[in-house]
């Protein structure tokens, strides 16, 4: 004869030493074996031990059903009640700094140099050949310097290779052209009486170029180098071609593939997986974050500029 226990049943035996918990349609829902204890009718004051024996069981198998996924590369983990723990974009964050770093770095050297040629040096058919291919470079489609990029490492390495440096080759090619112009602009304002007048003293035209014109343009210039960053750091098509999509902090841009935040918004908001709205989150959060670079590199710019401008009479 079973006795009721509020909302359950209580199977009485002089031989049993275990509570066993049944819902009202007798089924069997935590057999675990406890030292016998009194059950108290619906009225009672204490705490029905077979509804404390069913909350420990599902708290246990719930800290018990964690799911690790991306094989634990990417440090995202799933517990029994579908919350979400670990995951980022300090990986993304990492590889948007480097990847632009070594751009900038390829970059500006070709594109100075390019443009004092161009102003300086540059005469003829050879100058005039020059401005109309860096016209042109200056409207061809980021997608367009991806696939050059790819092409170019596919020679030398196979197909479906996917580096960092290969993302930097590519927004390279796209940031080469706006130096040049934003420079030869620059260079354009330098009053020529300046370098007529370091020619009076029989100064080499090369001196002239490194000790008059370039401080007196230094400050213009590391602005158009500001912007031109600035304007590479969010692209995305390109290094979807050549850097690929990885769930780890890669800091070699010569081995293995790199995440940035261009990409990472990208995939997350395309493929947002189990938890939609934390993978929109993730995604809106590194669209802020290149915003805030962007506007550092600005207001960095402005301050170099208030710096280390020069008046020009």
């Amino acid at each position: 004869m079973e006795r009721p226990c509020a909302n359950w049943r209580w199977p009485p035996s002089a031989s049993s030493t275990a509570v066993v918990c049944r819902d009202a349609s007798a089924r069997l829902v935590s057999p675990a074996v406890q030292p016998v204890h009194h059950c108290r009718s619906a009225r009672g004051a204490g705490p029905n031990p077979c509804s404390q024996r069913r909350a420990s069981s599902a708290r246990a198998a719930a800290a018990d059903t964690s799911i690790t996924v991306d094989g634990g590369q990417s440090g995202r983990t799933f517990d029994g009640i579908g919350a979400i723990s670990g995951g980022g974009a300090e990986h993304a964050i990492v590889g948007t700094l480097i990847i632009t770093a070594v751009a900038v770095v390829i970059s500006v050297p070709i594109g100075l140099m390019a443009a004092i040629y161009m102003n300086e040096y540059g005469t003829g058919k050879l100058r005039r050949a020059l401005t109309f291919f860096v016209d042109v470079m200056t409207g061809i489609p980021s997608i367009v310097a991806g696939l050059f990029a790819y092409a170019l490492f596919e020679l030398f390495f196979g197909p479906s290779i996917q580096l960092g440096i290969m993302g930097s080759i590519a927004l390279s090619v796209l940031m080469i052209p706006i130096v040049i112009r934003s420079a030869e602009e620059v260079l354009k304002i330098v009053p020529n009486h300046l370098r007529e007048a370091a020619y009076a003293l029989g100064t080499p035209k090369w001196k002239v170029v490194v000790k008059v014109v370039l401080p007196t343009a230094f400050a213009g210039l590391v602005t158009g180098v500001m912007l031109a960053t600035a304007r590479i750091i969010g692209e995305t098509a390109p290094l979807l071609v050549t850097t690929g999509v990885i769930d780890s902090i890669n800091a070699d841009p010569f081995n293995g593939r790199m995440q940035n935040l261009a990409v990472y918004a990208y995939n997350e908001y395309r493929s947002p997986g189990v938890m939609k709205q934390d993978s929109y989150d993730r995604a809106w959060a590194a669209a802020l974050t290149l915003i805030a670079i962007v506007m550092i590199l600005n207001v960095v710019a402005r301050l170099i500029y208030r710096r280390y401008k020069t008046e020009i009479r």
